[in-house]
């Protein structure tokens, strides 16, 4: 993966961009973009992959097979307005030498992370790595907030990273910057709108069948084996039949975490799906991470990853088989299409919770495992976040679900970006580049994204099935166990949790007397915390808290 890093500055009111091309993450050369001469207009740096190439090229009849001289191409004929039509995973630098402006861009799901440091007005920095804006600018101080989110997420969110002046472009997302402005805007984001009806449910399957064929088609590893993170539930088990049914040469891998002598479950339903379609699986039993793997995941992520099914992803891309560098995913199939039990309206009638990421000015209340977390922090970091306006928090609101089902569908697709996505852009750009993967998702396509957005809540659990239209879609195709019977969900959380909750003390020291942890944390509550018996809450706290130790000092090693 290509490796940059630029400056652009203001001097003496002329715009100058200067960009450093990055040998693992060292500057090995510079070259400065603005005083080049003016006859080549524009000045592209394109870092990634677009999956639409083929067809950009035959209709600007651009001949070239580099997608910079494809973007540049369309750049010159439509201006920034070409940016929304690039599919893929990217980010992306343009100059435009005649009006002395720059652009930067991230793709459409924020796949590819593009950092942006602003330390003074009229010079910007800015990397698709965290590591060099903080060798070429130094450490700045923590952004308070963003550790917030962190301990409650698992990560930061809106554009956030831990470190003040230093952001993230978020999905759908572009910068400009010239002579006399400098901001940040939205080129794409999902639309919602409902469209469908229950006379469409045909449509609504074979539309979600056609959608779900582009996308795996557009995604796999051509000319060689396709991998498949495969757990036999829906998503997984409709992506390996699409693979199946269009020749597409795959190798599915089940991630097990049944004891000695036992099996879980979902490795039968995966066995089951394999069987039927007749697919070799590969079966792979996890193995906890030692202490050094520990350090070297941490390692692997621009930004901290403090979920535990980092773990998981992590050990995924390292017993896929060489042959495969690209894994397809089923994330995001339980975002868009429910398929999480919060989503349904109860028997009873009670309240339910919305998903934590909807946003109002309603009565907000943090979960109680979310109020452990905050108390994790020390008193004065407890007042900041006090004293920030409640809208700004990303929190959760009850609702009922018979007069508020609309809301509660409405704010389910924010956690394909905030949750659900964010844990496929982890692995995509921490374990995934580690071990030479990519790892793609056709479910989060925004094709699909836009499908699922039209699709009113109640058609997306009819007949008292979440997941209906895959489900419904693919019956037929699959075994009906498969599709109709409950899943159980790997072990992996419990596995995790057992793990930390054994380990614990190994670190404790570690977290007691580092330099960071006086910082931030409130030591006699991070005591208490490890020597709490195992319960969930316990075990995810004490991941973030290691996570971050380590992560951040290898960010800033």
């Amino acid at each position: 993966m290509k490796c940059f890093l630029g400056r652009w500055v203001k001097a003496h009111g002329e715009p100058q961009l200067t960009i450093y091309t990055l040998d693992d993450r060292q500057v090995q050369g510079a070259r400065s973009v603005s005083a080049e001469a003016p006859e080549d207009e524009a000045f592209v740096m394109f870092a990634g992959e677009l999956y639409n190439a083929g067809s950009l090229a035959v209709a600007s009849g651009v001949r070239s097979a580099s997608a910079e001289e494809l973007v540049k191409e369309l750049y010159r004929r439509e201006g920034s307005g070409m940016i929304s039509r690039l599919d893929g995973t990217f980010a992306l630098v343009i100059y435009d030498r005649r009006k002395r402006e720059l652009l930067l861009a991230t793709d459409k799901l924020g796949e590819q992370p593009l950092f942006v440091r602003e330390d003074q007005p009229g010079e910007l920095w800015f990397s698709n790595r965290l590591k060099p804006l903080l060798k070429h600018g130094g450490i700045p101080a923590f952004d308070k907030y963003a550790i917030d989110q962190y301990m409650i997420y698992g990560t930061p969110l809106g554009g956030r990273t831990p470190f003040q002046g230093i952001s993230v472009l978020e999905y759908g997302q572009a910068y400009r910057a010239n002579a006399t402005e400098q901001r940040a805007w939205r080129y794409w984001t999902p639309s919602y709108h409902k469209t469908y009806e229950k006379r469409h449910m045909p449509e609504l399957y074979e539309t979600f069948k056609s959608i779900l064929k582009d996308s795996v088609l557009r995604l796999r590893d051509n000319g060689r084996v396709t991998g498949i993170a495969f757990s036999g539930g829906v998503d997984s088990s409709g992506i390996l039949l699409t693979c199946v049914q269009n020749g597409v040469p795959v190798q599915p891998v089940c991630l097990t975490y049944a004891s000695k002598g036992g099996e879980d479950l979902n490795l039968y339903r995966a066995r089951l799906v394999a069987d039927y379609l007749k697919v070799p699986m590969l079966t792979v039993h996890y193995q906890p991470p030692t202490d050094a793997d520990i350090s070297e995941i941490a390692a692997s992520y621009d930004l901290p990853c403090g979920k535990l099914i980092t773990l998981h992803n992590d050990y995924l891309c390292k017993s896929f088989p060489d042959p495969s560098s690209v894994i397809l995913a089923g994330h995001g199939g339980d975002e868009l299409f429910a398929g999480y039990l919060r989503y349904q309206r109860p028997q009873d009638g009670t309240s339910t919770l919305v998903p934590r990421f909807a946003r109002s000015r309603g009565s907000h209340g943090l979960r109680e495992n979310e109020r452990k977390s905050m108390g994790l922090y020390a008193e004065h970091f407890r007042h900041w976040a006090a004293e920030h306006d409640p809208e700004e928090l990303y929190l959760v609101e009850r609702l009922d679900p018979y007069r508020d089902c609309e809301a509660i569908d409405r704010v389910s697709f924010l956690e394909v970006f905030y949750e659900g996505h964010c844990d496929n852009v982890s692995v995509a750009h921490g374990s995934g580049r580690k071990y030479g993967k990519r790892i793609r998702s056709p479910f989060l396509s925004p094709d699909m994204i836009e499908f699922a957005n039209a699709i009113p809540f109640e058609l997306k659990i009819a007949e008292g099935q979440p997941k209906a239209i895959p489900k419904f879609g693919l019956a037929g195709e699959l075994p009906h166990e498969a599709l109709f019977d409950r899943k159980f969900g790997f072990d992996t959380f419990f596995s995790h949790e057992a793990w930390l909750l054994e380990i614990r003390h190994s670190f404790y020291e570690e977290m007691m007397e580092g330099a960071l942890a006086g910082e931030w944390l409130d030591r006699e509550a991070v005591r208490q915390l490890f020597v709490q018996e195992q319960e969930a809450s316990a075990a995810a706290d004490l991941w973030k808290l290691l996570s971050f130790e380590r992560w951040y000092k290898q960010i800033v090693a």
